[in-house]
């Protein structure tokens, strides 16, 4: 591979800068479009059901310092809607965790949750820093890398935290990647799209809606997809656009 690392992961974005080559776009697609497009219309044709009866009770919800402080640098510099989306990412992607019977690290899954689009903000996205990255993801993954510096989170920790961060825009994530990140990336898709959520029963859909409501977050959501793609026309962001990224929230499941 081009720049010596899994296509998405920290180092590759690093490395690349986000910027995608023609074959790495190739590979993107072929790897990525099918699944999750499949995905995409079987929750358009509702064609998944829920398989257990879950409850917001029954979601592990750490509550360590890392996570306190973590809360605090989201709430310090994200919007009201993406702060909504970061939790609901993370309920999302912790149940469906629980429906596949998935062991992971509650912790690490809600951190990276809570910081997987720092990049969007303008604190970490459009400082001179974060403008050099090429890609949000990675902004979003410097960003926690900062942070855990600042608060002793564990080196290790912070590393995966990074990669299942950058690794969430390849729109599909195979077995040889960490559960954490699966589960993020699924996460994150389900809030944006509604990919596998009525996999989720639906107590627990309006429960995590009641709690964390969307606050016009696909318009928001929307327009930073549009800028981010913009801004750096060769990012996986801009490639998802090209496929069909708006239309597909447009068509979510959910009434903004």
């Amino acid at each position: 591979m081009p720049h010596g690392a899994p296509l998405g992961s920290y180092l590759w974005t690093q490395r690349s800068h986000g910027r995608l080559s023609m074959k790495e776009k190739q590979a993107l697609i072929r790897r990525a479009l099918l699944p999750s497009m499949t995905q995409f219309f079987r929750t358009m044709l509702h064609l998944d059901q829920p398989k257990i009866d879950l409850t917001l009770k029954g979601i592990a919800l750490p509550d360590s310092r890392f996570v306190r402080e973590a809360i605090r640098e989201l709430e310090a510099c994200a919007t009201p809607a993406l702060i909504g989306h970061s939790w609901r990412t993370y309920y999302w992607g912790a149940a469906l965790g629980q429906i596949k019977q998935f062991a992971f690290d509650p912790e690490s899954l809600l951190i990276g949750c809570l910081f997987h689009d720092l990049g969007f903000t303008d604190a970490h996205g459009q400082s001179p820093a974060g403008q050099r990255c090429g890609c949000f993801t990675l902004a979003s993954a410097e960003a926690a890398k900062t942070w855990s510096r600042k608060v002793n989170y564990p080196a290790d920790k912070a590393d995966a935290v990074a990669d299942m961060i950058c690794l969430h825009m390849n729109a599909h994530l195979d077995e040889q990647e960490s559960v954490e990140s699966r589960l993020l990336q699924q996460g994150a898709a389900c809030d944006v799209i509604g990919a596998r959520f009525y996999q989720l029963n639906s107590e627990y859909r309006q429960g995590v809606l009641r709690k964390y409501p969307r606050q016009g977050f696909d318009q928001q959501f929307s327009q930073l997809i549009a800028q981010e793609a913009a801004r750096n026309p060769h990012s996986r962001t801009a490639l998802l656009k090209q496929l069909g990224l708006p239309l597909m929230i447009r068509l979510n499941p959910f009434k903004d």
